[in-house]
């Protein structure tokens, strides 16, 4: 995924700094959690796309 937006490694890299893992003992129990998480993501990828016309 990384080849198809080569861009996003400046973004990953940023955020490795910035978002440290915090302890989050119920986060697996929420099965919502990787949709949402899904969403934001294509949502982004929408908006990094727009500036890239």
């Amino acid at each position: 995924m990384k080849n198809m937006f080569p861009h996003l490694d400046i973004l990953d890299n940023e955020l490795e700094q910035v978002t440290k893992p915090l302890p989050q003992p119920c986060s697996t129990q929420n099965p919502d959690e990787e949709s949402t998480v899904s969403s934001w993501i294509e949502e982004i990828e929408k908006v990094l796309m727009k500036d890239d016309i």
